[in-house]
C-alpha cells in the first residue's frame, strides 16, 4: 500500500488543471460561449453618479451630526 501525502495530492489537482487548462485553445472566438457580451456604454448614455454631499441637510446624531448619501440619491 502506498502512503498518500498532500504534496502528491496537490501536485497531481495542479497537474489535471493543467491538462484542463490547456485544452485546445480553440473554445470559442471573438464572444464567450454564453452569448454576445453587450456594448459598453459611451457618451450621453453614462448616467451621472455625482451628488453635491456638502449641500445635503445634517442628520442629528448622538455626539454631533453626519451627511448621508444613498442610492436612492442617484
Amino acid at each position: 500500500m502506498t502512503d498518500v501525502s498532500r504534496r502528491m495530492v496537490i501536485g497531481g489537482a495542479a497537474a489535471i488543471g493543467g491538462v484542463v487548462m490547456a485544452g485546445d485553445g480553440d473554445s470559442y472566438v471573438g464572444q464567450p460561449p454564453y452569448g454576445p457580451m453587450p456594448a459598453p456604454l459611451q457618451g450621453k448614455e453614462l448616467p451621472s453618479l455625482r451628488y453635491a454631499l456638502g449641500a445635503a441637510p445634517n442628520i442629528p446624531r448622538d455626539g454631533g451630526w453626519s451627511k448621508e448619501a444613498t442610492a436612492l440619491n442617484f
